[in-house]
């Protein structure tokens, strides 16, 4: 018998048992198993299975990222006893149940992903002119568009500064908490949008530039880029943002391992260590610069509800909720607390009509995070504080189970589009650029949902790469000339 067959048979054999005597947390740490197992077992495989090691990079590898380490780390802290006191204590049934809806919900995934719509889908996009990407890249006509960039993603920053009436960009990084919700705010998320897009979309290109092996980029390139990259994380910082952090570590190490064949464990290890120290400190900072933090002299152990050596473990994990808050939405509508109801597909229309500011039609609807703020948690929603709920949070808060069944089969339809779409981006530099810069929408959609800002973004960030990478190629062309 091979060893991923007992690997197999042990995680059947323990989600059998767990069936039986209807124990959610017994399935859920089956499955944890097996997740490690695998992972372990795809690690030790050597270079023979590279190409099977390769399909982690790829679309369906990062939204497996999203189901198999992500959400079920959302779930680990009820294992650890950490517990978030703005969430609702989840009975042995609503976890159950919650369970069962995500194996349910990941099942519809799968699903998805195999039927062949997706795959004409990614043909078709593939046809487009404007999405061919084909176009060879010139180093020397990406850093004149860079400098561009820089000129009026700054110049647009520094705008953004100048009407939310803060002195210098030290002055928002003190008060990170309070500028990234006054950025965010009606009539300026746009603006903030736009900032963030003209800084980072050249990131994606001169890091698969950087590290393509048959192109070596000259000093005063590496320089360039190097002082561009600091330039766009002393801004990142202003807004107390993590994420782009963490992005910018799971892209590189995406580019390397699609240019050179492989990428060192110690690389994977390393990133995984800094990206969760970073999540931690920039947490605590952000938190201690909060106006109520300060004025009731919490500590940190107080932040964490917790002390000992749990400090670290439970700072990180509580950045991780998203799963612990699809389980307390679960909880709520099956108890019918308060009179809260399900949504019923409205921010799905609130997705349609966010380029129109609030201002001019104050009656539209609201996207899921926002939804489930203001309802189980308005006192946040209050300080402009909104919560991920991730999309088995957000379907279920729609139309119950049946939405978690219809909105991962969606899911799964289009990361089989994007699988397709991407498949030739090694012969392809300009796509491979387009990927870099769009590789982590399939975790963004599992992580926040479908009708969430983070949605919204994408698609402005999908149709801005578009452009920005074919007004680089037909710059190289114009040159040529």
């Amino acid at each position: 018998m091979r060893l991923k067959h007992i690997y197999l048979l042990v995680f059947l054999t323990g989600i059998v048992v767990a069936a039986i005597v209807g124990n959610a947390y017994l399935m859920l740490m089956s499955l944890l198993y097996m997740i490690v197992a695998s992972y372990l077992h795809l690690f030790q495989l050597g270079d023979a299975l590279s190409a099977q090691r390769s399909l982690m990079v790829s679309p369906l590898g990062i939204a497996l990222l999203a189901v198999t380490v992500y959400l079920p780390l959302s779930a680990l802290p009820l294992f650890l006893g950490i517990k978030l006191d703005d969430i609702r204590p989840i009975s042995d049934d609503t976890f159950s149940r919650g369970v069962w809806f995500f194996l349910a919900g990941v099942t519809a995934f799968f699903t998805g992903f195999q039927l062949n719509l997706g795959w004409v889908i990614g043909q078709s996009m593939s046809s487009v002119p404007a999405m061919r990407l084909d176009e060879p890249l010139s180093v020397a006509v990406l850093r004149r568009q860079t400098q561009t960039n820089l000129i009026i993603g700054l110049g647009s920053y520094g705008l953004l500064l100048l009407v939310l009436g803060y002195a210098s960009p030290v002055d928002a990084f003190l008060n990170m908490v309070e500028f990234r919700a006054k950025s965010t705010a009606q009539g300026l998320s746009y603006l903030t949008l736009f900032v963030n897009l003209t800084l980072s979309v050249p990131i994606g290109l001169w890091v698969c530039a950087w590290f393509d092996s048959g192109n070596e980029l000259e000093q005063g390139d590496k320089q360039f880029f190097l002082a561009y990259l600091l330039v766009y994380c002393l801004v990142q910082l202003t807004f107390g943002a993590r994420g782009p952090f963490l992005a910018l570590m799971i892209v590189a190490g995406i580019a390397w391992y699609l240019k050179q064949g492989k990428i060192s464990i110690g690389y994977v290890a390393a990133a995984a260590a800094g990206g969760s120290a970073l999540v931690v400190f920039l947490g605590l900072f952000r938190e201690a610069l909060q106006a109520s933090t300060v004025e009731a002299g919490w500590d940190a152990a107080t932040l964490l509800n917790t002390d000992g050596v749990l400090f670290f473990l439970a700072n990180l994990f509580a950045r991780f909720d998203s799963f612990r808050r699809y389980l307390e939405i679960i909880e709520v509508l099956s108890t019918g607390e308060s009179g809260i109801d399900y949504s019923y597909g409205q921010p799905f229309l609130a997705l349609l009509l966010s380029p129109i500011p609030r201002a001019i039609l104050p009656e539209k609807p609201w996207l899921s995070s926002t939804v489930y703020t203001q309802t189980f948690h308005p006192q946040y929603a209050a300080n402009s504080i909104y919560f991920e709920i991730s999309l088995f949070g957000e379907a279920y808060l729609n139309f119950g189970v049946a939405g978690v069944i219809a909105y991962c089969l969606f899911v799964g339809v289009l990361v089989r589009a994007l699988q397709s779409y991407f498949s030739d981006i090694l012969s392809k530099p300009a796509k491979l650029a387009f990927y870099a810069n769009t590789c982590l929408l399939p975790l963004g959609l599992f992580q926040a949902g479908i009708c969430e800002p983070v949605t919204t973004g994408a698609i402005f960030s999908i149709l801005y790469n578009i452009w920005f990478i074919n007004r680089v190629g037909s710059l190289r062309s114009y040159s040529a000339k």
